[in-house]
């Protein structure tokens, strides 16, 4: 599923399950690690919108969206 928002003044066209299956790769600790064939332009759209911090952890926001969608 693809989502048009705006980020920054540009439209951004989110790959939803590509944003789950990037927050899902994740050690125990919450540290996000990029899978082959993930995008570093992926990674860096989950720090804009909060799902990753600076350091590279999951956020409270990317694990509630991680949630949401394994309860579905």
């Amino acid at each position: 599923m693809l989502v048009a928002e705006e980020v920054n003044g540009m439209e951004v066209t989110l790959d939803y399950f590509g944003m789950l299956e990037l927050l899902t790769n994740h050690y125990g600790d919450g540290s996000v690690y990029l899978s082959n064939g993930t995008s570093s332009q992926l990674f860096d759209l989950a720090k804009e919108y909060g799902y990753v911090n600076d350091e590279g952890f999951l956020t409270r926001e990317g694990r509630q969206l991680v949630t949401q969608h394994r309860q579905r």
